[in-house]
C-alpha cells in the first residue's frame, strides 16, 4: 500500500516536521515500504486461538473524578519550579 503525498504531509504536520517536495517523495517510499513490512508481519501472526472477548482485570481501577477545594493555593505556587506573582510560569504552547 502506497502513501500518498497528503497522508505524508499529514503524518510530518503531526510531526511537527517541515518537508520540501524531494522529502515528501522520498519519505512517501521510505514510509510506504515501513508500513508494508509490518502489515505483513502483522498479518502473518497466528490470531485463531486468541480470544478476542478476554478482560483482564489487573487491579488497576481508577478512581472516580472529585473536586477538592486546595487551601494552600501559596505553598503549591511556591513549589513549582517557575512563578511569576503567584502564579505558576509554564512555556508556552503556541508559536
Amino acid at each position: 500500500m502506497k502513501l500518498s503525498e497528503n497522508e505524508v504531509k499529514h503524518i510530518a504536520d503531526l510531526s511537527k516536521l517541515g518537508l520540501d517536495g524531494f522529502e515528501v517523495a522520498k519519505f512517501q517510499d521510505e514510509l510506504s515500504h515501513i508500513l508494508d513490512h509490518y502489515g505483513k508481519e502483522i498479518q502473518s501472526v497466528n490470531t485463531a486461538k486468541v480470544n478476542s472477548n478476554l478482560i483482564i482485570d489487573d487491579g488497576l481501577c481508577l478512581r472516580p473524578d472529585m473536586v477538592e477545594q486546595f487551601s494552600d493555593t501559596k505553598k503549591l505556587v511556591e513549589l513549582a519550579p517557575n512563578q511569576k506573582d503567584d502564579l505558576i510560569k509554564v512555556p508556552g504552547v503556541f508559536e
